[in-house]
């Protein structure tokens, strides 16, 4: 059970993310309210990507709370990704899923903002901060009290961001993690993986500054995408030994940023 997405708040609690399956997301919900005493009351959701947002349902009592531009993407696929008859295709090509993803609907949420985003008053707070970066609509959580930083998919640890999302922004996605570093954390959750510090997440950033800064520097030179993705400084930004699939991942990443900054250069 990942109890630090879970936020006792005075007679209630917060959760962060719903997860991709609806049973276990209600199996989770049930656990968390017998342990922690109290109902779960607000859903914050960090992004629109389906394994954050399928378990939605389980909190549809709840006051689930996304950016503006979370709900507008999500309300935009309900009428073609998401719609009831895509979502049975989804799940009978997966078989291996049916059973955690039955009676799946898609749930909105119920509160949106721009900016910054604040539950509860004086020194008990949860601050929800609008970043973009890993897609559009992206925010991370912050707990002043407890000191812990909830980011969402904008921090992947030990592992190349994923960044395939078709409103990914590199420039964005490096704000945020500023953003992050200048509050005071002492933990540090991501979206998936561990836990980790704020010095993890610092590293994060000077990978992420240097793999842009790179690209940046092969696109002025006029090297073409088939190049960079060859170019041993580009690879060796993570050292760790990679399989064919993460290779695969690797490449797939760097085309992708190329694109993005390539094109964000050009509106400049």
């Amino acid at each position: 059970m990942r109890k630090y997405r879970f936020y006792r708040l005075g007679d209630f609690i917060v959760a962060v993310d719903s997860g991709m399956f609806p049973t276990v997301a209600e199996e989770l919900r049930r656990q968390i309210e017998r342990l922690g005493g109290k109902r779960v009351r607000y859903l914050i959701i960090t992004h629109y990507h389906g394994d954050h947002v399928f378990g939605n349902q389980a909190y549809e009592d709840c006051e689930i709370i996304a950016s503006k531009k979370t709900y507008e993407i999500m309300a935009k696929r309900l009428e073609n990704e998401w719609s009831p008859e895509r979502l049975k295709e989804y799940i009978s090509s997966n078989p291996e899923l049916a059973e955690k993803l039955r009676g799946l609907r898609i749930v909105l949420p119920t509160t949106t903002f721009s900016g910054k985003y604040v539950i509860g008053k004086d020194n008990n707070i949860i601050e929800v901060y609008e970043a973009d970066g890993h897609c559009d609509g992206s925010v991370f959580v912050y707990f002043p009290k407890e000191k812990v930083l909830v980011t969402g998919d904008l921090y992947f640890t030990k592992m190349w961001p994923y960044g395939g999302d078709p409103t990914v922004n590199p420039y964005k996605w490096v704000a945020a993690l500023e953003k992050m570093l200048e509050l005071d954390a002492n933990i540090v959750v991501l979206g998936h993986r561990s836990v980790t510090s704020k010095e993890d997440l610092a590293e994060y950033l000077d990978f992420m500054k240097m793999l842009v800064r790179k690209i940046e520097e092969y696109i002025d030179q006029g090297i073409t995408i088939d190049r960079i993705v060859k170019m041993e400084d580009i690879l060796s930004l993570d050292p760790t030994p990679k399989s064919d699939n993460e290779k695969s991942f690797q490449k797939a990443i760097i085309e992708k940023f190329y694109e993005k900054i390539k094109t964000l250069r050009g509106q400049r």
